[in-house]
């Protein structure tokens, strides 16, 4: 007597999603070592009996996709994947899984239903551009700066822009998007503002910075700016160079983890270079 019912057999063999369509109760023992088994009266599968399963589904999902969907199923010699999926009969469509986070696009592009804020699918696999904070996207660009990127929705990581449409509701100029304008600001200006100077007109990125005297530039707040800091030394020490005022912006936690010296922050050091050489490298 299992679950007030009374099975015929038993099986440590069938999944979870087999003992369901096969009208059984998967559960796991109460001692040790904590088995999980399938209790049954009879393996009336009248869905794919695939491979000792009952699988609910049965699809053209490439082997790279089928992977993806748990205890999935792949046969190679029908090319076919065979999955386990939950009925929804309101929109007559069968579904693996299904989470909170995923965008309303995200969802459209991995093939699922949005509804109530919640993404249901069969697959999340990525046939585009998958980036970290785990959505999927239409577009990946590495021209897009972090500012323009931000402000048309799209995901910034690694130099690169994540986004589904390119589509800019405030200034559009030489292909970035800018949140603001102003006429008042000269070339010299509008430059230390990090903005572009175009017509008349200064089209810039406000400040999001709200805890004292700080500099706003690539979606980032920095307390200091520094001219005597090279390109280089920035980078290093994981900051941000300003190649139009020639200015490194950067906090206190950015700091050199390579080799020290006269202020600048060097990633290589070799005893095998004169001076003159030295001084050659420096100036390429």
């Amino acid at each position: 007597m299992i679950n007030n019912k009374c099975y015929k057999s038993k099986s440590a063999e069938y999944s979870n999603g087999t003992c369901i369509n096969i009208g059984g109760y998967y559960a796991a023992e109460a001692v040790r070592p904590y088995t999980s088994y399938c209790y049954y009266t009879s393996f009336n599968c009248s869905h794919h009996t695939v491979n000792g399963q009952c699988y609910s589904r049965a699809s053209n999902h490439s082997h790279t996709v089928c992977k993806t969907i748990p205890q999935s199923y792949f046969d190679v010699s029908k090319n076919t994947c065979y999955y386990y999926c939950t009925e929804m009969p309101k929109i007559r469509q069968c579904f693996v899984a299904h989470n909170f986070s995923f965008t309303r696009e995200t969802c459209r592009i991995i093939g699922g239903f949005y509804s109530n804020r919640t993404c249901y699918y069969i697959t999340s696999y990525c046939p585009m551009h998958k980036a970290n904070d785990g959505q999927c996207y239409a577009n990946r660009s590495a021209v897009l700066t972090c500012n323009t990127c931000s402000n048309i929705g799209g995901h910034y990581e690694n130099s690169f822009c994540y986004y589904y449409q390119n589509h800019c509701s405030a200034y559009n100029v030489d292909g970035q998007c800018y949140s603001s304008q102003t006429s008042t600001y000269s070339t010299y200006y509008c430059n230390n503002m990090g903005g572009m100077l175009r017509n008349g007109y200064c089209y810039y990125e406000a400040s999001k910075c709200r805890n004292g005297p700080t500099y706003y530039r690539n979606c980032t707040c920095f307390r200091y700016r520094s001219s005597s800091k090279t390109a280089g030394t920035c980078a290093n020490i994981g900051a941000y160079y300003d190649f139009n005022i020639r200015r490194c912006f950067y906090n206190s936690t950015h700091r050199c983890r390579y080799y020290s010296m006269n202020g600048q922050c060097y990633r290589y050091r070799s005893a095998n270079f004169s001076s003159t050489d030295c001084s050659y490298i420096k100036r390429i």
